[in-house]
């Protein structure tokens, strides 16, 4: 084991405890290991957002929105293995649930996300954000009208983060479209 590993392991021990550091120290894994269970999905309530003050601070309307929107149950689909936001049933939805791996210091993570054709009378803008331990992780802003588009994303984790971190995903637009969320990995 190289110095600085020690050193790493040993400020993260006493920091976190021996147990949370390992999967700091080693390294990636071979294979892939899924984060998202599909089924573990929660919408959050308007009120606790962290979006909210973001994207509708003061009430509202920096994206057009009410000051609370009201979202129907089915705004919000867990079918075929994927998880499928509709913004006809509500234009303002952020979902939490929790990984259920560790990403470890030096995995690549990936995401397979899409959306169907994106409409919006007037044009406007569409945005989907996904964070994990409170840090974006990745976000995508769209003009829309926009094609029907598949997105990849991937990226190198620089710091660890235990199982059960909480995850929150994040869609808003004018316009009834739909979003798809199917997949997020981690390993190489």
């Amino acid at each position: 084991m190289s110095a600085f590993r020690t050193i790493l392991l040993a400020v993260c021990s006493l920091l976190l405890g021996a147990a949370a550091c390992s999967a700091e120290v080693d390294g990636p894994r071979t294979g892939r290991m899924p984060l998202l269970d599909h089924g573990n999905w929660e919408l959050v309530p308007f009120a606790e957002d962290p979006f909210a003050s973001e994207y509708a601070p003061a009430g509202g309307d920096a994206v057009g929105l009410p000051a609370a929107p009201t979202c129907s149950a089915l705004a919000v689909l867990t079918e075929g293995g994927m998880l499928e936001i509709d913004t006809d049933n509500c234009s303002f939805v952020t979902v939490r649930t929790q990984t259920l791996d560790t990403i470890r210091v030096g995995e690549t993570q990936r995401l397979l996300f899409w959306h169907l054709y994106l409409f919006a009378d007037p044009p406007a803008q569409g945005v989907a954000e996904l964070r994990v331990d409170g840090k974006t992780w990745w976000r995508l802003e769209v003009e829309i009208p926009a094609q029907e588009a598949i997105y990849k994303p991937k990226s190198v984790a620089d710091r660890a983060i235990p199982a059960g971190s909480e995850v929150l995903f994040h869609v808003h637009n004018h316009g009834a479209n739909s979003w798809r969320l199917l997949d997020w990995t981690t390993g190489d």
